[in-house]
């Protein structure tokens, strides 16, 4: 599955064991760009989609809300997303969550950098890996960010476990790795010799 538009930055890794240790790394030195190249790119991809549009809705401005700080945590949305041109300037074909998210990616001209700086906005407010958590009013499960969940899973001191064919990880592309809470499946995809983090 190729990259999309503006994610051609394929890093992967050379098998499991290269883009697990990569990832641990990247969480450990808070640089949210390698640990992006960690995931396969249709995947991250889809995760900024999904992103755009929600922040697109919880960054909006609304003069009459009281929480100032929280005013000024959603204008630092919308001048990034504007600042990546990741805006609508004509009605999408559906109106439906993907069709909206593929027209605010569409002027996007690098995918990856977007998503980097929503991820260090995110960290400068107290909620890594998880770019809406600040714009909600409304307390949040800590977890419901899909790259929150997978960097729950790989932190260090994760490592893989050795293959349990089983207890049903003979379906392709899926370890567990050993965790303080215990075992937990995360999931691999490799293409051409390189190998990245998928969906967990």
């Amino acid at each position: 599955m190729g990259a999309a538009p503006g994610m051609g930055d394929v890093e992967g890794a050379n098998g499991q064991e290269a883009v697990l240790a990569r990832a641990q790394q990247a969480i450990a030195t808070a640089d949210d760009r390698s640990l992006l190249l960690c995931i396969q790119p249709a995947v991250r991809d889809g995760w900024l989609r999904d992103l755009v549009v929600e922040l697109a809705i919880e960054s909006s401005d609304r003069p009459l809300d009281a929480d100032a700080a929280l005013r000024a945590r959603r204008a630092a949305v919308r001048r990034i997303l504007t600042a990546h041109q990741a805006t609508i300037d004509e009605t999408p074909a559906a109106m439906e969550a993907k069709a909206i998210g593929d027209a605010l990616l569409k002027r996007v001209p690098d995918r990856l950098a977007l998503y980097t700086q929503l991820l260090g906005f995110a960290r400068e407010a107290s909620a890594p890996y998880d770019p809406a958590r600040p714009l909600l009013q409304a307390v949040t499960e800590p977890d419901r960010s899909p790259l929150v969940r997978l960097v729950e899973r790989v932190r260090s001191p994760a490592a893989l476990l050795p293959d349990l064919a089983d207890a049903g990880t003979e379906q392709k592309g899926v370890r567990f790795v050993a965790s303080p809470s215990g075992p937990v499946p995360v999931r691999f995809v490799a293409q051409d010799g390189i190998t990245w983090l998928d969906e967990s």
